[in-house]
């Protein structure tokens, strides 16, 4: 239900049919855009979440990467060295 507007805040409009706005009948629609903006805002947090994420996941990887590669290092110096030693 939207908020009942304050009259000293509200400027003064001419309502063609000349009622005042039915709020029961516009609550609905008040409901459609607030949960709208509400996606929009979870969304907006999930991409930003998705980028941090994803930006971690790559350097894990090029960690992971890095790491294999001194392991290999590794490996073939004890192959070469260890029975000469």
């Amino acid at each position: 239900m939207p908020p009942r507007p304050d009259p000293d805040l509200v400027v003064p409009t001419v309502d063609l049919v000349g009622e005042p706005p039915d709020y029961e009948m516009i609550a609905p629609a008040w409901e459609a855009v607030r949960l709208a903006v509400a996606r929009a805002q979870a969304m907006e947090t999930l991409r930003e979440e998705h980028g941090v994420l994803q930006r971690a996941y790559h350097a894990e990887h090029r960690r992971a990467e890095e790491l294999q590669a001194r392991a290999d290092e590794i490996v073939q110096f004890a192959t070469v060295r260890a029975p000469k030693i």
